[in-house]
């Protein structure tokens, strides 16, 4: 479910709305919600992540267009599951000797088949949350960039406005630094846009995960 590797919204919602709606609830934010209402939130977030995609591509200190964002966006994947996966590896094997100790001092094999049951569960729950969050903090990175950029930008086109004397001049800067601001807040709307829409898919693949276990 992750946005950025779809091409438009129109595929992005048509994935969503095809994906399995399991029974359970999960916690996103201070509420607990239900699989069909985490991806109902999703889908009506994919014109914010479009708009976030597109100020990665074409926003000042940006990557500079769409295939670069579509590099950026496979490097990160692939770096983060690369790092996470070494992470769970690491996790399972330690998991394998706990199991063998506790065997080895007298657990039945039931209690250590649900022992280990639950704690894969743990890991795996643990490896997809940390994957999505960890994928979202190297989007934001770049992110970061755009925003600092518009920031720069505006502190200069107000001294400008401040300064100019022409009237005409004024009123055109005036206007052009509403719009400044406009894309700014843009920013600040995206990015609680990618947030949230992460939360979502961990708590939704939480519930799938549950599910399975």
């Amino acid at each position: 479910m992750k946005p950025m590797l779809f091409k438009s919204q129109k595929d992005l919602i048509k994935f969503i709305e095809n994906l399995p709606r399991p029974e359970g609830k999960a916690k996103v934010g201070d509420k607990m919600l239900e699989a069909s209402a985490m991806l109902n939130q999703c889908a009506e977030l994919a014109p914010k992540i479009f708009e976030y995609k597109h100020l990665l591509a074409k926003g000042p200190g940006g990557v500079g267009n769409h295939k670069n964002v579509d590099k950026y966006v496979g490097a990160a994947l692939d770096n983060v599951s690369k790092e996470k996966m070494a992470e769970y590896d690491l996790a399972i094997a330690a998991l394998a000797t706990e199991i063998e100790e506790l065997i080895n001092y007298g657990a039945s094999e039931e209690l250590a088949d649900k022992m280990q049951s639950a704690k894969t569960a743990v890991a795996r729950l643990r490896l997809m949350k940390e994957s999505i969050l960890g994928f979202k903090l190297k989007l934001h990175k770049v992110m970061a960039r755009v925003e600092a950029s518009y920031i720069v930008a505006r502190a200069s086109m107000n001294k400008v406005v401040a300064t100019n004397k022409d009237k005409t001049i004024a009123a055109g800067l005036e206007t052009a630094l509403s719009e400044m601001n406009r894309m700014h807040k843009n920013v600040g709307e995206v990015v609680h846009a990618m947030d949230r829409y992460c939360d979502l898919q961990v708590g939704y693949n939480s519930i799938l995960i549950g599910a399975a276990a």
